[in-house]
């Protein structure tokens, strides 16, 4: 019996690490596009600022500022995703 159980175990980790693996992969395209996204809105408000009105500049970097907090949020959706993950693949059935 204890067999069955072994294989059961190198199972349920191997489909668990399988999970955590998707989710790296499902998360890194909005995180890297999102943060290409900043990059870019901050350099528009870089080359904006001398020829530019103040506010344009100020609204470029705000908007900025909410992608980078966007940006945050996927990412600790992320973490909690794969400790969730973790924790199940954890759990004794």
């Amino acid at each position: 019996m204890s067999a069955v159980a072994s294989a059961w175990m190198v199972l349920k980790n191997a489909v668990g690490i399988a999970g955590i693996l998707a989710m790296a992969a499902l998360c890194a395209a909005p995180i890297l596009k999102i943060g290409a996204i900043v990059l870019a809105v901050r350099l528009t408000a870089a080359v904006c600022e001398p020829v530019a009105d103040e506010r344009a500049v100020e609204i470029l970097t705000a908007v900025a500022d909410a992608l980078s907090m966007i940006n945050a949020a996927v990412i600790s959706t992320a973490v909690m995703m794969v400790i969730a993950i973790s924790i199940i693949i954890g759990v004794r059935a």
